[in-house]
């Protein structure tokens, strides 16, 4: 049975069935941020989107809500953060270095097999960074350069779910840790699969 679409970014996943850490940061307001957008901090301090793939820039996690100027009230009048939006604006970020995420992969290139357990790779988008209507990511998995040597994921495993709806292929979810983290980057990883 083939995979089924459903690309929502860098999803995180609850340890133990609990709450997922999140840190606040300051967005940076000319950009748009969608729900599980992997992010960063620029040179402002100021949070805004992660580059994909280029030279492997670093992450610093997911986007996972939006608080008012006074981390109060949520933002809810749009499902993600605009970049027209002109008011003070923080984000809640998934960014634990140990935290694990679900990433689909893309359909570039050769699907992604057992043996590329332990590999290191980038994300990339589908089309654009996100979707206005659900308000989610779309960042995948960018499996044309999957290797041994640099990349802003570790690919784990595929995610293992009970109707065994998730096999290797195209739109594959995959567990990942961020391997390019912008508080503490893990270089060199020479894993050579299975």
């Amino acid at each position: 049975m083939s995979n089924v679409q459903f690309t929502k970014g860098l999803f995180p996943i609850k340890p133990n069935g609990g709450m997922v850490p999140i840190n606040y940061y300051r967005a940076d307001t000319s950009t748009a941020i969608y729900l599980h957008q992997p992010v960063r901090l620029n040179s402002d301090g100021k949070l805004t989107i992660a580059t994909c793939g280029s030279n492997n820039g670093t992450i610093l996690g997911s986007a996972e809500c939006f608080l008012d100027k006074n981390l109060g009230a949520p933002k809810e009048t749009y499902p993600y953060l605009a970049a027209s939006n002109t008011e003070a604006v923080f984000v809640g970020v998934a960014d634990d270095p140990n935290q694990l995420f679900v990433l689909e992969e893309d359909t570039g290139g050769s699907a992604l097999a057992l043996t590329n357990i332990g590999n290191l790779a980038d994300f990339t988008y589908l089309g654009t960074t996100g979707n206005t209507t659900t308000g989610l990511s779309q960042a995948v998995l960018d499996r044309s350069g999957v290797n041994i040597s640099s990349g802003q994921f570790l690919l784990l495993h595929p995610l293992y779910e009970a109707d065994g709806d998730n096999d290797y292929g195209n739109y594959c979810k995959w567990v990942v840790k961020i391997n390019m983290h912008q508080t503490k980057i893990e270089t060199g990883n020479t894993a050579a699969g299975i």
